[in-house]
């Protein structure tokens, strides 16, 4: 496991640098001087990446090997949370550099098959990966508040100084990591594979929104503490996502319940993402939301993880289950780039349609589970 440790770390780091900004959305707002719905695009921005970058990712590490993909990611993760801490007033260059950032979370997610490969476990391995990404989203969103202490530059600076040890790590640490990339985008499209492709934006979608939205609608209803507060869910919100997909689905494949925990698990992010909504937008109550957001995080990546495992039974040969896969990733991370901003300004500006929006997508994310 010291071989994973530098790649985790990166990993880490990435999801790290992403939500620190998650609860200062207000704060940067303002001293931006644009809307909430324009600071929530530096969190969105991650998705676009995927979405632009993502399918590429896979042919740049099998062309220049998986260290080297590896090296280019904690580059651009480097360079873009160094660079954006001399842009605080000057929201275009900053987005620019955010962007910069982004890029190395494609980058690094790409190859975590074939990290996994050169171990036993491979499943573990990549499980473990993407929830440890997960942890560091939810870190950097508790971490956040408590960052204030040293000013916006100095919270945003200990990204920086993360992402340095990473890049160090990366440099030194990962020269025996396989040199071969196996992703194997080859595959047949099925129609039926929209459902789960739907299932994927909209769990991604909303996790990113609700993690991004906290500070502000808390600060609009004058909640004590917004900034903090929110960066407390948010950070609850990704725990439980790195835990949901780890706990849940070994007991839901032991057991032999794996088509009654979708449903399950569905059910459950649905009843959370409700309770989420309504709470944020009508009546905050710190406990139930406190709750709701954990368990939204680990119910609703259970259902994310399962609807991708259950993609692959649309292809008869499973070698040829690269398209599918990798384009399930894709439209998850479109929503993630293209809706949290629009939902924030509906949940301003129209809450009640923001919270019919919600329930009805849930809701079809819900009825979709019974045929997955």
């Amino acid at each position: 496991m010291p071989k994973l440790f530098p790649y985790l770390f990166l990993l880490f780091t990435i999801g790290f640098g992403w939500f620190i900004i998650a609860p200062l959305v207000p704060i940067l707002s303002a001293d931006f001087y644009v809307s909430i719905a324009s600071v929530i695009l530096l969190i969105s921005i991650y998705g676009y990446a995927v979405v632009l970058v993502g399918l590429l990712a896979g042919y740049i590490s099998a062309r220049f090997t998986v260290r080297n993909v590896l090296i280019a990611s904690s580059i651009f993760t480097f360079l873009g949370l160094t660079l954006r801490l001399f842009f605080l007033h000057n929201f275009f260059l900053f987005l620019i550099m955010q962007t910069l950032a982004a890029v190395g979370y494609p980058l690094a997610i790409a190859p975590v098959g074939s990290v996994a490969s050169s171990f036993k476990n491979q499943r573990t391995v990549t499980g473990l990966s993407v929830g440890i990404l997960f942890i560091g989203m939810g870190v950097g969103s508790f971490i956040s508040p408590l960052l204030l202490t040293f000013g916006v530059q100095g919270d945003l600076g200990f990204a920086t100084v993360l992402s340095l040890i990473s890049l160090a790590l990366v440099l030194v640490f990962t020269r025996g990591y396989p040199k071969n990339y196996t992703r194997n985008l080859r595959g047949s499209f099925s129609p039926l594979m929209v459902r789960n492709w739907y299932v994927g934006l909209v769990i991604a979608t909303f996790s990113v929104f609700f993690g991004g939205v906290a500070s502000t609608l808390l600060n609009v209803h004058h909640v004590p503490n917004a900034v903090s507060f929110g960066g407390l869910l948010g950070g609850l919100s990704f725990v439980g996502s790195g835990l949901g997909a780890a706990v849940l689905l070994p007991i839901f494949e032991i057991k032999k319940f794996v088509k009654g925990g979708m449903i399950l698990s569905a059910f459950l992010a649905f009843v959370f993402a409700i309770v989420i909504s309504y709470s944020l937008l009508f009546a905050p109550e710190n406990f139930v939301l406190i709750v709701s957001y954990f368990l939204y995080g680990f119910f609703g990546n259970a259902f994310w993880s399962l609807a991708l495992s259950s993609v692959i039974k649309y292809v008869k040969d499973p070698t040829l289950s690269g398209f599918a896969t990798s384009m399930y990733s894709v439209v998850s991370n479109l929503g993630v780039a293209l809706i949290p901003s629009e939902l924030t300004l509906v949940f301003l500006s129209f809450p009640l349609e923001g919270f019919l929006v919600i329930s009805v997508m849930q809701l079809v994310a819900l009825a979709l589970a019974w045929w997955l």
